[in-house]
Order: structure tokens, then sequence, then C-alpha cells
């Protein structure tokens, strides 16, 4: 009880929860993509619901490093970022071991009421899992789409020995929180039962609608007469990119498709390969990858974003398109381009690259036009800071009140 007591106490009296927020990496980094900008937009969410919220992170950014300082304040939420050990070889590198963290996390940890565990393979979801179980503080797992069946087998001879460890990290969570109904049924094998929860990623929208320009020449705002179409992400093969290239290679009229993100590996100039061999080299721009403050610029200067993805966990990009009433063309297996079309934004494509010529051929022929403003309102009240924000602090507090009352009962 003694815990409850130190709770401290929000303007209308309801106890404001201490949370913390555990992740490899973090925006400005740019390299881990939707995720390293959903945990921010998720605790400043659960700071608009009126909780105290701090985030421990590393200076990753894939391969290379972030310069921000030690401490710092995001929009009022408090970041902690440890030097990463191991950069090189990328193999330790990936995992984003941080031994320095080991302070902070400790006394984080003491502080907070809950901890939300961001990721499984990687060190910082294995450290804040241990501790916050030996200091007895209940946490929850977002696995950001790490769980799905088909993300576990990729490098799986690199993952077996970490299984064991994640088993334990599930089995001592309270609760896992996936971002869409599709992605808790496709991660069953790892989380049987109740314990998945599913609440939608936010998307954090302030200020008026962007204006279009950051892409220049490649952009609505450069004003070119071609559909200015663009895919954000990385560039990695389970995004489809590939056959989203053979269906442009057989689209007529006047388009051109920007391509905004890492590459993971050399996918990149594979994928350089295929659009010089479909004679798209003038069509097709590879821009490389945005920093997250100019992201609502590059979303205004597209006429549509395609998501031509094999396998979406939610699909933040979508979501963010639609905070900027840009409309989406996606693939069935993109959760969140439900969303899209219920707001009148969007088409889901169901098949290959076939499928993805006709949509694309309906679209130049009839592009889709959108009210921005009507868009963006419906997509704020839906996925906004504050809808999401007071789902997660219901789901977070409940799982505080009964872990002190099984507490209070030993």
């Amino acid at each position: 009880m003694v815990h409850a007591e130190r709770v401290s106490r929000r303007a209308n009296g309801a106890p404001a929860l201490r949370v913390l927020a555990v992740v490899g990496e973090l925006s400005p980094a740019v390299t881990g993509g939707g995720p390293s900008r959903t945990v921010l937009a998720l605790a400043q969410a659960l700071r608009l619901a009126g909780n105290d919220v701090r985030v421990l992170t590393t200076d990753a950014d894939g391969r290379g490093t972030i310069h921000v300082p030690a401490a710092r304040e995001v929009n009022g939420v408090l970041v902690h970022t440890a030097r990463r050990w191991f950069a090189r070889p990328w193999v330790l590198g990936a995992l984003h071991v941080a031994p320095g963290m080991a302070g902070n996390l400790v006394r984080a940890i003491r502080w907070a009421d809950v901890v939300v565990v961001h990721g499984v393979w990687v060190f910082t979801a294995v450290a804040a899992s241990a501790c916050a179980s030996l200091l007895r503080r209940p946490y929850v797992l977002m696995p950001h789409g790490s769980l799905e069946e088909t993300s576990v087998a990729e490098k799986w001879a690199k993952k077996r020995w970490a299984m064991p460890l994640v088993r334990t990290m599930v089995r001592g969570a309270r609760a896992v929180q996936f971002s869409s109904e599709t992605e808790r049924q496709r991660s069953r094998a790892w989380v049987p039962g109740d314990k998945g929860q599913v609440i939608p990623n936010p998307v954090a929208v302030d200020g008026p609608l962007a204006q279009p320009g950051h892409l220049g020449k490649h952009g609505r705002g450069g004003r070119n007469t071609a559909r200015c179409w663009g895919v954000v992400g990385r560039l990695h093969p389970r995004k489809g990119l590939d056959l989203l290239l053979i269906a442009l290679s057989r689209v007529e009229g006047e388009w051109t498709l920007t391509l905004v993100g890492p590459s993971e590996g050399n996918y990149r100039a594979m994928l350089e390969e295929q659009t010089r061999a479909l004679g798209l080299t003038e069509r097709v721009n590879f821009f490389g990858p945005v920093a997250p403050d100019d992201m609502p610029r590059v979303y205004a200067d597209l006429d549509a974003l395609l998501v031509p993805s094999r396998g979406e966990s939610f699909g933040n990009t979508v979501i963010e398109a639609l905070a900027q009433g840009t409309p989406v063309i996606a693939a069935e297996t993109v959760p969140a381009a439900a969303a899209a079309v219920e707001f009148g934004a969007g088409v889901i494509v169901r098949g290959g690259a076939d499928a993805w010529t006709e949509a694309l051929r309906a679209e130049i022929r009839s592009p889709t036009v959108v009210d921005r403003e009507r868009v963006r309102e419906l997509t704020v009240r839906s996925f906004g800071s504050r809808a999401i924000g007071a789902s997660y602090s219901g789901l977070l507090r409940s799982i505080v009140t009964d872990w002190q009352a099984r507490n209070a009962r030993r």
C-alpha cells in the first residue's frame, strides 16, 4: 500500500500514473521506421491523458547514431538517452546493447507504476522486462509486429538463441498490446489466450495541415502535371515494392513515384536495378530517409500514398497520411487501410501486380478527390493523441490497480 500512496494525482483528483517507456530506437532516429515515431506519439498521448511519462532509449539509428543530449524534454516527456555499444559488427549493433542505461533503468522503474516495453528481440526489451520483474513492477509488452509468424521466421537462426528469453518476457507481462486484431491473430503462437489487447497506434497532429513542397519537383508542391505517388517507410522485401514496380511499368499516363525511407541492407540497389530494367528511371525517385518533423510536408506533397506491403501489423504511414488529408491506396494486408476506406479517402487492393496495375490505372482515369480537412478531422477523432491516450491510460490503470490489489493480499 505504500506504493499506492505515493502515486501523484491529477487536477480532478484521479490518480495519475507514472509510466516508463523503454525502447531501443527513438525519433529523430529514422532507420527504425514507424515504431520509433509511435513511441513518442504514445508517450505524448498518455501525457495528455494526465499521466507522468518518461522514456529510456539509446542513441541507435540503425547502423548509425543520433546526436541528442543525454536528457531532453520532448513535448513534456522526459527522455533519457544512453550510448549504444557495439555499433559494429551489425549483428551486435542491432541488439541495441547499452550497458550505460542500467543505472537510469533501475531508478526509473522504481519511480514508475507501470513499464511499457517496446520490441522484444533487443537488449533494451530484455533488460527492462527483467528489471521490472526483479523490482516488482508490472510491465506491458508492445512487440510492434515482431511476434508475428513471418517476423519471427526472418533471421530465425539469429533469433533462436533469444527465444527462451522472449517467452519468459511474454509470460511475465501483464498484457501484450497489439496495434490491430490482425497483429494479435498473427502472434497467437506466442501470445495465446486473453493476454493480448488491441489498441491502435496514435498519430501526433499539431497545428494546421502541412503545406506541400518538401519533395521539390517530385511532389505536388513542384506543380508538375503528373500524378505524384509515394511510398513511405523502410525499403524492405516485405514492403512489396518489387510488385509495385512491375505494376507501374504497365500504367500509362503521367505519374511519378517517390520512395521515402531508409534501405534494409542492399535492397535499394536491387530496386534501382529493377527500375532500370523496367525502364522507369525517369519516373521513380529514391528520395532516402526524411527527418520525422518533415514527414507531414512529405505526405502533403503526395496525390496518394501507396502501401503495397505483403503484411503489416498496423500501417502507421496510412494514418499519418490521412492526418494530412492524403488519399491512400493500400494492400488488403494492411489493417489501417480500412480506416482510409471508412473516411472516404482510400482504396484497398486485393491481389498482386495485376490488381495493382488496375487500381493505378483507375486512379489515373479518375483521381481520388477528398476534403483534406474533413479526412484529417475524422483521423484525429479516431487515432489522435487524446482518443488513444484515454484508451491506453485505461488499460494501464486497470493493470496497476490489479497489481496493487494482488500485492495487498500477499
